[in-house]
């Protein structure tokens, strides 16, 4: 194989990002208010991170996704960054509704997304990039392969363990998530350049017959490292849970059911609980309210809900330790970001690829027991224990995930796709 040179020695790229951005998260960065943008697309913070990585290599960048709060008959509107002139971002029309129909159009997922991914096309296609980096395997890589424009899918989660983790849900929701697997084999039929974050959502992939995948890990925000320090464990025990939904894969219930006996044996054991369903008088509130043990921890429970990423940060490096019950995760954000800020991490031994991002045997416990957790928990917070594991995970996280890094990684192979695409003419 041919050397390759350094990435500073080669013209700058122009990169598409297609995939799930909120407008909040995007504001910094455009030199503009929160309000002055569409809401965007919740969830996926980390793809900031990979764009000011890529404004600060020189690049220029567009980000092409999807908002429910603009009109679906509409246009997309578009907006130049006043801070940095090669950041520009397109909003495309969302759907509000997955089932019920919308200004004679039927919900998104019974035409598998089609206005949404005509509307992505169509922003590609004007935007004119060298190269396209679509992130998750549904609706914005299946436009970003139908733009004909040079691609590299990455795939953040496991189509089919998700449908799995959701087979008991409502069916509305299962359902959902069924025709959300068969629009990944939509893309996977196709065999784009495909990453994946890392070595067990490979091989889960792989096993659904999606295309060679190399493993590039999310990168971990520049914030985390600057607010992580050397921790030594103090008189309080605050434990942090950082949740995206209050669902079977989550599995928060178990989290809440160890602390209960945490808080049993440390008086002074206090939980903080973040994300959507963790807000005052949401999922996990109610959840508090019909269990005796924890309705009589209500003091030492404190629902803050969704944060702003940057707000989420400081909040959990005010933190001591971080509990993290999911039953599965391809990565696993929140347990990279609480490493970077040097807070023991305690998940799951069977959780997907936990175990290879935490490379912790102290911090890897069975997340069906609650009593095994608590067991973990206290070990964690022994404070001989809780201050080698502190200096050793932030350790970890600057040589394996720094966001300079894994930026550099997706160059490397955005140039191995150019060099190898032919353009074909865009799909109909």
């Amino acid at each position: 194989m041919a050397e390759r040179l350094p990435s500073g020695a080669q013209a700058p790229l122009h990169i598409a990002l297609c995939g799930p951005v909120a407008g909040a998260d995007l504001a910094p960065l455009m030199g503009l208010r929160p309000e002055a943008l569409p809401r965007g697309y919740e969830g996926a913070p980390l793809l900031m991170t990979l764009v000011q990585a890529w404004l600060e290599a020189g690049h220029q960048v567009t980000v092409v996704t999807l908002s429910g709060d603009l009109d679906v008959a509409g246009a997309s509107p578009a907006f130049t960054s006043t801070k940095q002139s090669r950041l520009r971002a397109v909003f495309c029309p969302l759907r509000p509704h997955a089932w019920r129909p919308v200004q004679g159009r039927p919900g998104r997922i019974l035409d598998l997304y089609r206005c949404e991914r005509q509307a992505l096309v169509a922003a590609l296609s004007a935007a004119a990039p060298d190269v396209v980096h679509a992130h998750w395997v549904y609706e914005f890589a299946w436009a970003a392969l139908d733009s004909g424009l040079p691609t590299l899918v990455t795939s953040h989660d496991s189509p089919r363990v998700v449908a799995r983790m959701n087979r008991w849900a409502r069916p509305t929701i299962s359902l959902y998530r069924a025709l959300r697997v068969l629009m990944a084999r939509q893309v996977f039929r196709r065999a784009p350049p495909l990453s994946v974050v890392s070595p067990y959502l490979q091989a889960e992939l792989t096993a659904q017959g999606a295309p060679d995948a190399v493993v590039i890990p999310n990168p971990v925000a520049p914030l985390a490292l600057a607010l992580g320090r050397d921790r030594e464990r103090g008189e309080a025990l605050r434990i942090a849970m950082v949740c995206n939904g209050w669902d079977a894969r989550k599995n928060p219930q178990t989290g809440l059911q160890a602390f209960a006996r945490v808080a049993a044996r440390l008086p002074q054991a206090e939980l903080h609980l973040f994300g959507h369903g963790f807000e005052p008088g949401g999922a996990a509130a109610r959840y508090c309210e019909a269990q005796a043990p924890l309705q009589a921890l209500r003091s030492r429970i404190h629902c803050h809900g969704p944060l702003p990423h940057a707000v989420l940060l400081e909040r959990l490096g005010g933190l001591d330790l971080l509990l993290h019950p999911a039953r599965e995760e391809t990565f696993g954000m929140a347990i990279a970001e609480a490493m970077a800020l040097g807070l023991p991490v305690l998940a799951g031994r069977a959780a997907g690829a936990v175990p290879w991002v935490l490379q912790e045997a102290d911090g890897l416990a069975d997340v069906e027991s609650p009593e095994d957790l608590a067991r973990a928990l206290l070990l964690l917070a022994e404070p001989a224990r809780y201050a080698v594991l502190s200096r050793a995970l932030r350790a970890s996280v600057r040589e394996r995930f720094a966001a300079e890094a894994v930026a550099e990684a997706y160059v490397r192979r955005l140039r191995d796709i150019l060099r190898t695409a032919r353009r074909p003419t865009a799909a109909a």
